[in-house]
């Protein structure tokens, strides 16, 4: 009877306890607070109240930042100690956006926990995930910017993990390995992402919010001025502090953690890069693919009798998902007709309520079957109230064995069964609505009291002695339904009822819930717990260098003796090499050799072997160039950890071609390491010899 059946049945059985701990948590809110503060009701319009915040603060910011690497950390520190409201300014920026995870993860939690990613909610459950994706890649490039301590330390791992992924090749930890190397363009590319990634968040809040008519972006303004005034406390009680500056002369540290943004960061020091990968996009596909994963509840769309529409509109502007639109009516017998996208249709039935001609129905359920159900429920309480109860509060405890009408939304209620009611003897009808505000179809109820109070068409005819109530709760209030039903009953006329008494259990769950968001909160961003702490018990030698090799051999006897001459007579006569001076025939047969070479030979350079030899231990390994012919450049990257102290290190590096070795290049080192300090050795390609890098110098770091 335009049901897909007990959808909510089926997710209790999963996630019951969570969700009905939810919605205790909700009722308990809700009586202690206005409506105006029911912030349950607005998780998803909290994060683009924040993208704002984000906005803002993050001009004021940009005033003072300086993009050159040398003045960076500078810039900020001048910012953060000594320009006015600066500290304050970044302090806001800052736990702006760990609010904005922070209510992404709550509303995808109760979309989760009340089933609301299926059918017609794909998109948007799929664009949520997009978004947290590139809110988290945008917290990582905030985190960047500073270039401190916390930034060296993000900078060096995500290069890591980028580079073991072979996503932007392997040169990447060494573009990030020091100020001196990160180029003169880099905090511009980084700053440009980071402005460039909340286009992406626009564009993906557009199609979030695509098939949802009349979305709520932003939150009520007494909820957002609350909220405001609890992000400017916690600025001012918990101000940002300047972190030390990025030094790439020690071993990366993490002074600051920040599991909202930085979680995988303490997962990193001990080398898992593709562990933590695994898990990150493991969670990403399970997240996207939840949707195909459970039962997707068998929607019964509605469908339009065009003998009776009459083209009014009002269905197509009451439809809760754009799933009605208007087209002009080929026939002429009205100027438009009413057309369901089947797809994007929810099966609510607020459009059966919008109609006052009878023209919409469920596809499988004729209207009569409306009527056959309620002379059903007249027969068994003659001259009782007919009671219509949603699918959502009918799985309410209290109203087990209740005579009730269930409908998947109270949306459906319009003048026709507003009628039908009456002229079967009903006394009344008696609604059992979701509380206002969290519609399981966001706007049935309100439709329906708008109707009740005629604030929309079409209006519910008022007919002496036959009143229409509706009584709002949530399935946890199901005892507040049946207790305000006599209430409702002796009432005349119609109006709204929800139980409003505040006992002490509600202002327990309420200080619970202010504790439970609370911690949760400082535990992602404020407390200190999962740093990585200065390494004191060894050291490293950083051997990171380019190095162009040589060509391969290339042996011209392979080639069949008449195809070589042949091709030799070509050359020569195409370019008349007779008539050339001696001198010059001698340049021309070479370069002629050398396109032979390159015609006939590989284009690959030779492989570079490393000995690494660290107080009489002996390391080897053999370096590929890079490039799909191996044409490119050899990248070596070794790191050799020790204990602090006095080593002997000796560097050999060699040309492999064939059973050859050439180009061999030596570097004998005595090294003093203090307690997680950073030798990095690197290789000058003029005078094809090895030095140690300062990493506080220019470019040349010598």
């Amino acid at each position: 009877m335009g049901r897909s059946g007990p959808e909510l049945g089926n997710l209790l059985s999963v996630t019951g306890p969570l969700l009905r701990f939810l919605r205790l948590l909700e009722s308990a809110w809700g009586r202690v607070f206005p409506a105006p503060y029911q912030f349950f009701y607005f998780l998803g319009a909290m994060p683009i109240l924040l993208l704002v915040i984000l906005f803002l603060t993050g001009l004021y910011l940009f005033i003072y930042y300086s993009m050159a690497v040398e003045s960076t950390y500078a810039s900020l520190q001048y910012m953060t100690e000594r320009a006015w409201g600066g500290r304050f300014m970044r302090g806001l920026h800052r736990y702006a956006a760990d609010a904005m995870v922070f209510f992404t993860l709550l509303h995808m939690l109760r979309v989760w926990l009340e089933g609301r990613y299926q059918n017609h909610r794909r998109l948007a459950w799929w664009t949520g995930i997009g978004i947290l994706v590139l809110l988290l890649i945008q917290g990582v490039t905030g985190y960047v910017m500073p270039l401190d301590s916390q930034a060296h330390f993000v900078l060096e791992k995500t290069a890591e993990l980028l580079s073991s992924l072979r996503i932007f090749g392997d040169t990447l930890p060494r573009s990030f390995s020091s100020p001196a190397l990160m180029g003169k363009w880099i905090m511009w590319v980084i700053l440009i992402i980071h402005f460039a990634i909340p286009l992406f968040f626009i564009f993906l809040i557009f199609l979030h919010v695509k098939r949802i008519a009349r979305a709520r972006i932003l939150p009520p303004t007494r909820l957002g001025v609350a909220f405001g005034a609890v992000l400017v406390l916690v600025t001012l009680f918990f101000p940002v502090r300047m972190l030390s500056e990025a030094d790439a002369s020690q071993l990366p540290f993490l002074e600051h953690s920040n599991w909202f943004f930085l979680f995988f960061a303490p997962f990193l020091r001990e080398g898992h890069n593709l562990q933590v990968f695994a898990f990150f996009a493991a969670v990403t596909l399970l997240l996207t693919a939840i949707p195909w994963l459970t039962r997707a509840p068998v929607i019964e769309p509605a469908k339009v009798d065009l003998d009776k529409c009459t083209g009014c509109t009002l269905c197509a502007l009451d439809c809760p998902y754009e799933a009605i639109r208007m087209r002009p009516r080929p026939d002429g017998k009205h100027k438009l007709e009413a057309v369901v996208d089947a797809d994007l249709c929810s099966g609510c039935g607020v459009c059966l309520g919008s109609c006052d001609f009878d023209a919409m129905a469920f596809a499988n359920t004729p209207n009569a079957d409306w009527e056959t159900r309620m002379r059903e429920l007249v027969e068994k309480r003659p001259g009782d109230f007919i009671e219509i109860v949603c699918d959502k509060n009918r799985a309410a405890p209290a109203l087990k064995g209740e005579s009730v009408l269930a409908v998947r939304c109270t949306g459906i209620l319009g003048p026709a069964l507003t009628d039908t009611a009456r002229k079967l003897g009903a006394r009344g009808i008696l609604l059992g609505a979701c509380r206002m505000g969290d519609c399981a179809y966001r706007e049935g109820n309100s439709h329906t009291l708008a109707r009740m109070e005629n604030r929309r068409k079409p209006y519910l005819k008022r007919v002496k002695d036959f009143p229409v109530q509706m009584i709002s709760f949530n399935p946890v209030e199901g005892q507040d339904y049946v207790d305000l039903q006599k209430l409702a009953r002796e009432s005349q006329g119609r109006g709204l009822f929800s139980r409003q008494t505040v006992r002490p259990v509600h202002l327990f769950l309420v200080a619970l819930t202010v504790a439970m968001l609370g911690f949760a909160f400082y535990a992602g961003a404020l407390a200190n717990y999962g740093t990585v702490e200065p390494i004191r018990d060894r050291a490293l030698l950083r051997l990171d260098f380019f190095r162009l090799t040589g060509s391969t051999s290339c042996n011209l006897d392979t080639i069949p003796a008449d195809k070589l001459s042949a091709l030799r007579k070509e050359k020569m006569d195409r370019i008349g090499f007779g008539n050339l001076d001696p001198e010059a025939q001698v340049r021309i047969r070479n370069n002629i050799e050398e396109g032979i070479k390159e015609q006939f030979c590989s284009r690959s350079r030779r492989p570079l072997r490393v000995i690494v030899t660290q107080d009489g231990q002996r390391e080897e390994k053999i370096y590929q160039p890079s490039g799909l012919q191996n044409d490119g450049m050899v990248y070596v990257l070794r790191k050799l950890y020790l204990p602090p102290g006095k080593h002997h290190i000796t560097v050999r590096t060699s040309e492999i071609d064939g059973e050859k070795e050439e180009a061999i290049v030596e570097a004998d080192l005595e090294l003093e390491f203090k307690p997680g300090q950073v030798h990095f050795l690197d290789f000058d390609r003029a005078s094809q010899s090895f030095f140690l890098r300062n990493p506080k110098r220019g470019q040349d770091g010598r």
